[in-house]
């Protein structure tokens, strides 16, 4: 996670704070909402501390905000995120953003021969989509796909198309993949994922300029592991460690 302008991360700030206080009354039912104590390591070794805000927008859409300031450093990073949790598994995907509130969250199913199921979840900030594969291999994570999406309904009201096409091309990277979209209008719609193989997915984040990461965490009541990554370090993958303040 990288160093933020000050402008641009008062805006985020007040964004997230909004988000977080009108969703209150609901996350109260939700096991992984409230106040997060946070360590981490990024994937140069270099380490910070903080606190995470978790709250639901949803059942199943989550608004994350980091709050955190690494060694050395006189001021505080902040970055605002969007996380999916399967409370069966006690795992949350997560998605998060540098200097861009364009990125969001994909999901694919890993079948048992090893390619993706034709059917996959993606986030923004408004709501989640679903899209949907066709192509590839049988065998194979990696490959040339073709999509067919359809949008959040959030999106939609804000002028985005409801449905997209387009192309989708994947690529093993140093312990991740390396995700590329063309979808005809002209945005550069780049991703990286993990193959979480506890439980069979494709867990990346896409992101238009600026940079972004994905977070897979892993639950234990109050406290939870996870492993990062982000374009932005090129080669390997960070660590975080989350414990409950309230």
């Amino acid at each position: 996670m990288l160093k933020q302008t000050k402008q641009f991360f008062f805006t985020l700030i007040m964004l997230s704070v909004l988000s977080l206080s009108i969703n209150t009354t609901f996350a109260q039912d939700q096991a992984v909402d409230g106040v997060w104590a946070v360590t981490g390591n990024n994937p140069e070794g270099r380490s910070y501390e903080g606190k995470l805000s978790i709250a639901s927008v949803n059942e199943m859409l989550h608004l994350l905000f980091w709050d955190i300031k690494y060694e050395g450093n006189e001021q505080n990073d902040y970055f605002p995120g969007t996380g999916i949790y399967y409370p069966e598994k006690n795992s949350m995907f997560v998605a998060y953003g540098i200097e861009t509130l364009r990125y969001g969250l994909v999901v694919y199913t890993i079948t048992p021969s090893g390619g993706l199921e034709t059917e996959g979840l993606w986030t923004s900030g408004n709501g989640v989509g679903t899209e949907r594969l066709s192509g590839g291999s049988n065998n194979s994570i990696t490959g040339v796909y073709q999509v067919e999406g359809s949008r959040p309904d959030g999106d939609v009201q804000g002028g985005a198309d409801a449905t997209y096409t387009g192309t989708l091309v994947i690529e093993e990277g140093d312990g991740f993949y390396i995700l590329t979209w063309d979808l005809g209008d002209g945005n550069p719609y780049n991703g990286i994922a993990f193959a979480n193989e506890e439980n069979s997915e494709l867990v990346g984040a896409w992101g238009i300029e600026g940079n972004y990461g994905v977070e897979i965490y892993k639950f234990n009541g109050d406290s939870a592991e996870a492993i990062w990554a982000s374009p932005s370090y090129g080669d390997g993958s960070g660590t975080e460690n989350l414990t409950r303040m309230k």
